[in-house]
This record gives structure tokens, C-alpha cells and sequence, in this order.
């Protein structure tokens, strides 16, 4: 509400949507309003227009899967995200106080 859209997404959303010059217009509307100049907001555009294009383009989600160097981060991930699941940290990050005091352990940080 107080922040304008992020240039960079408003530019590649129109390009996603086939409306790549609302996206532009939508693009440096913001950048105006974040920087403050026509100027500055205009060479800045230049420069996010010409790095987005000589970006490669978005890989598929199989891409997961079949790649193997890609596939092992992504396993290595998820099974740390599990692991901690398991280990129950979460229930005492969130109820550790109430637990505490249950116990009637004194909880006085003196």
C-alpha cells in the first residue's frame, strides 16, 4: 500500500503476459517514485531492461529432478527441513515457557 511494486517484477510480469510495454510504463512509474528523478529512474530502467533480457531463461520444474547437481541440493533440503521436524524443536521454541513453568522450574533470568 505505501510501497510501490517492485520494478524488476513489474517489468518481467508484463513480458510473462504478452503486455511488455504496461509492464515497462508500470516499471518506471516505480522507479520514478522510488528514486525521486526522471533522469535517474530512466537509466536505471535501461540497465533492468538489458539485464533481464540477457538473463537465460527459466528452467522447467523437472529440472529438479533430472538434473543431478540440482536434485541433490534439493533432497539435501528437504531432508534437513524433515530432520528438524523430527526433532521436535519447533513444540519448544513454542511451548518452552509454558513448559518450563509446568515443571516449576524458576524461570528468574537474576
Amino acid at each position: 500500500f505505501c510501497f510501490p511494486v517492485s520494478p524488476r517484477f513489474a517489468f518481467t510480469r508484463g513480458v510473462r503476459k504478452g503486455e511488455p510495454e504496461k509492464g515497462a510504463e508500470q516499471a518506471l512509474r516505480a522507479l520514478e517514485k522510488l528514486r525521486g528523478c526522471q533522469k535517474a529512474a530512466e537509466a536505471e530502467f535501461a540497465e533492468l531492461k538489458r539485464t533481464t533480457e540477457s538473463e537465460e531463461e527459466e528452467a522447467p520444474w523437472s529440472t529438479l529432478w533430472r538434473d543431478p547437481s540440482v536434485r541433490r541440493r534439493v533432497l539435501i533440503a528437504n531432508g534437513l527441513q524433515w530432520m528438524q521436524q523430527f526433532t521436535g524443536i519447533n513444540a519448544l521454541l513454542s511451548f518452552g515457557p509454558s513448559m518450563l513453568q509446568v515443571a516449576q522450574l524458576d524461570m528468574d533470568p537474576q
